[in-house]
């Protein structure tokens, strides 16, 4: 019998409203608004590996991969979770860690981290949106997607356009994510 905590998985949703929201978004610092149609996107980029902090000799392993998680969450989110292993991997690696054992010790901060951080269907949310605008990042492939976000792109992108077909939606949001 397990007497482990319950996994992220199993808690609530994360709050939502943000993914939702159609207030005005605001300019944060590394985004910008950059669509020429006006709909007021925020867009950023996936963070670098290469500017990933090194662990301090004194940082216990756990507690520097769980902050590097806290911050690429934040950062992207959502954020699948092959990105995430695929941007702290290399990092993971050069600190020693044994490169078949990434997953799970990237799976065990996760689960530690049920406080901050929700991780659902293949994808993690802060649990506190309050703190950051919804910004676009780009440089993402579809499956590092989630549907809550295209949904939201979709949503705004008409309603600034009425009268706008489906294959001219499905242009303009692919062209959002630059998965043109």
């Amino acid at each position: 019998m397990s007497t482990s905590k319950p996994d992220s998985t199993d808690k609530i949703e994360p709050i939502r409203e943000e993914l939702s929201s159609e207030t005005a978004v605001h300019e944060t610092s590394g985004t910008a608004f950059a669509d020429e149609d006006g709909y007021r996107f925020l867009f950023t980029n996936i963070i670098d590996p290469e500017s990933i902090p090194r662990r301090e000799p004194s940082q216990d392993r756990a507690d520097w991969v769980v902050e590097n998680i806290t911050r690429i969450v934040h950062g992207e989110f959502s954020l699948q979770y092959g990105l995430l292993r695929q941007q702290l991997a290399q990092s993971m690696i050069d600190d020693g860690f044994r490169e078949e054992m990434i997953d799970t010790y990237l799976l065990w901060s996760i689960r530690s981290m049920t406080e901050t951080i929700v991780f659902r269907a293949g994808f993690l949310f802060p649990l506190d949106f309050s703190k950051r605008e919804y910004r676009v990042v780009r440089g993402r492939t579809v499956d590092q997607i989630c549907i809550p976000e295209i949904a939201l792109v979709m949503h705004r992108i008409v309603a600034g356009r009425t009268g706008m077909n489906r294959t001219d939606l499905f242009g303009k949001t692919a062209g959002i994510f630059s998965l043109d």
